[in-house]
């Protein structure tokens, strides 16, 4: 069996999952759990699909997708929450800080404003 029809039957075993439970108690009450049902998921998986090598493989790489999917997930959902600008701006303000002088900076020896200091004879 090849990794590819391993990977498509862990990616419809988790999206069938999501998709009962998001009927069933809701979609941000799974991403609120997200720590509960990552480990249900693997736990209900391997235990059904215990008879073979590829059916641990699947629930292995199952368990995989769905930490993916909800880690995605809550992160959509609290930057959501707190609103798509806000969060770029704090992305933003880490990443790129301002570089630029807040004035700019004077000439001692040009700028009549600024003290000349003599060093020597």
């Amino acid at each position: 069996m090849s990794i590819d029809l391993v990977l498509l039957m862990a990616i419809a075993a988790v999206a069938s999952a999501l998709v009962l439970l998001g009927r069933i108690i809701g979609l941000r009450t799974i991403l609120r759990h997200a720590t509960l049902i990552d480990v249900g998921f693997a736990l209900i998986a391997g235990f059904a699909l215990h008879g073979s090598t590829v059916g641990i493989l699947i629930a292995i790489v199952g368990g995989l997708v769905m930490a993916l999917v909800l880690q995605t997930g809550r992160a959509l959902l609290r930057a959501y929450d707190r609103g798509f600008d806000a969060a770029m701006q704090a992305r933003s303000r880490t990443f790129w800080r301002d570089v630029t002088p807040q004035e700019p900076r004077r000439d001692p020896y040009t700028d009549p404003a600024m003290p000349h200091v003599d060093f020597g004879p």
